[in-house]
């Protein structure tokens, strides 16, 4: 039950998103709140390309050339990458260290599903949101070398100790003891960090995709919750 890459171009047609259709590829510019495209004279847009790889069973959602990154803060900038990958769902980071461009990219493995349109709403949302929450978060970082992310991060991963729990005895080895009964709440402190992602746009994302833009920032929906909830991205 293998998609085409026709089958994904209807489901943006169901979502009222424009679109161009090249070599197999769809390719679809998105407007952004904080973003800036670097190629384009930093215009508010995000590019984004869709392709179906391993005959229609493994779809990817990318936004190419999305940032250029080489140089003396090149392992600040993917450290960045890292820890907004840990923050949050969906997105990971593609770099190429040829030339230095950063990808931001989803990928799901179909095998004999198909995807919908509310998978697909989801995606777009995603990354488009994502990618605005960080955008300075992530130019800092290439910029001046400095990782801070959004809330109360500490810069680089140093900070203090999370609440409730002991700093380590002197000579002590790297990481939590197996009898450390501080373990388990430390635990649940990061999982609680992880808590950004939209997990409202799993329950109400597409429900009702009308309207140009609005289908592919969730419009109507009200998806919320973590790093989507910047508000709808829209087609330019």
């Amino acid at each position: 039950m293998a998609m085409t890459i026709d089958q994904i171009a209807g489901l943006l047609e169901e979502l009222d998103l424009s679109y161009q259709h090249q070599d197999g590829y769809l390719f679809l510019t998105m407007e952004t709140q904080v973003y800036r495209d670097p190629e384009k004279n930093d215009d508010r847009a995000l590019t984004l390309m869709i392709e179906l790889m391993e005959d229609g069973e493994f779809f990817t959602l990318m936004a190419p050339r999305a940032y250029f990154v080489l140089g003396g803060h090149q392992d600040a900038f993917l450290r960045a990458c890292a820890r907004v990958q840990w923050r949050t769902k969906l997105v990971q980071f593609e770099w190429d260290a040829s030339d230095g461009e950063v990808r931001p990219i989803i990928e799901l493995p179909l095998e004999d599903a198909r995807l919908t349109r509310r998978q697909l709403q989801r995606c777009i949302q995603a990354l488009c949101s994502i990618i605005d929450k960080y955008h300075e978060c992530l130019l800092r970082a290439a910029k001046e070398g400095v990782v801070v992310l959004p809330g109360d991060d500490p810069v680089d991963g140093a900070g203090p100790p999370i609440a409730g729990t002991a700093a380590p005895a002197a000579g002590a080895p790297d990481g939590p003891a197996a009898s450390d009964p501080a373990f388990l709440a430390r635990v649940k402190a990061v999982l609680a960090a992880r808590g950004d992602g939209a997990d409202a746009a799993a329950d109400g994302g597409g429900s009702g995709a009308s309207g140009g833009a609005s289908g592919a920032g969730g419009g109507a929906s009200g998806a919320s919750g973590g790093d989507q909830d910047t508000g709808p991205p829209t087609m330019l």
